[in-house]
């Protein structure tokens, strides 16, 4: 399955002391990070003998313009670029880029009256692995409260439609539900967590069985993972994800952040074809 971008950018969400300095006055902002990244399951495979691991480090850069919010609404406009090497399945290799625009609005006034936001992006994805080339557009919905003065909220939705440029096995359609909370400890360092319910396309790679073959809408040779000549397919299945996140932040300096988190997901996909991986990262956040 491709990877749920809002674990990544709760990275984002979960820095107040950086992210939310300027909000009111609106302007711009650019932002940055290094994260290094541990995938228990980059195959996203059932069986022991598919399933396969690896590191990837990963940098993105992004550019945010945002309107005042004075009148309660304000506009966000992000542009983002992304980069990530792999250890051992270098042919995962990808760059990406990445449009978003956003809405803020709050109709009511007062401490908990919840700010709610829509957002639209577009994403192109470059791929070392040729059928995982295409684009993404991601459409989205969200509302953030204030719980407390040290506890925040948000819910959304999410829907995804991801093309790929040559390959029909990387054709997804997505819909995610999904709850995040945060704590803020102190001025800086926040505990957060997050809690993704996901319906839809999800792709895995492994050596075919009958299983498979009768469950996949379609397969592929990966070449990501030696194709062909290693018998590894990837196959596009339907399937209901659950992914729960836990991470911790903490501010270095004015200006930076370092971010660990783990994420625990378990796909259910048609044919009884059933996956686990755990992801955890290290990530050095810097706003300029």
């Amino acid at each position: 399955m491709s990877r749920l971008r809002l674990p990544a950018c709760a990275l984002c969400l979960l820095l107040p002391a950086l992210v939310h300095a300027g909000e009111g006055h609106g302007g711009s902002s650019t932002s940055g990070d290094v994260t290094l990244v541990y995938n228990s399951n980059v195959t996203n495979a059932e069986m022991k003998d598919d399933i396969a691991d690896d590191y990837s480090l990963e940098g993105e850069l992004s550019y945010t313009y945002s309107t005042p919010s004075l009148a309660g609404h304000s506009f966000h406009w992000t542009v983002s670029a992304l980069g990530a090497k792999f250890d051992q399945f270098t042919n995962l290799d990808r760059a990406e880029l990445k449009v978003e625009g956003a809405y803020d609005v709050q109709f009511t006034r007062g401490f908990s009256a919840p700010v709610y936001e829509f957002s639209a992006s577009v994403k192109a994805i470059d791929s070392a692995s040729v059928i995982r080339d295409g684009w993404q557009v991601e459409l989205g919905a969200m509302a953030t409260s204030e719980l407390t003065d040290r506890v925040t909220a948000r819910a959304g939705l999410r829907l995804t439609r991801r093309e790929a440029t040559d390959y029909d096995v990387f054709d997804l359609k997505r819909g995610n539900v999904f709850v995040n909370a945060d704590w803020l400890k102190s001025s800086r360092s926040v505990f957060y967590g997050t809690y993704i319910f996901s319906r839809g396309d999800v792709v895995s790679t492994a050596v075919p069985t009958l299983k498979i073959i009768d469950a996949a809408q379609v397969i592929e040779p990966d070449d990501a993972f030696g194709g062909v000549p290693a018998n590894r397919f990837a196959y596009r299945l339907n399937a209901d994800v659950n992914i729960l996140t836990f991470g911790y932040n903490r501010a270095v300096g004015a200006q930076g952040a370092i971010d660990v988190s783990v994420e625990s997901l378990f796909a259910d996909a048609d044919g009884g074809n059933q996956y686990q991986r755990t992801i955890t990262r290290i990530a050095y956040l810097r706003r300029f």
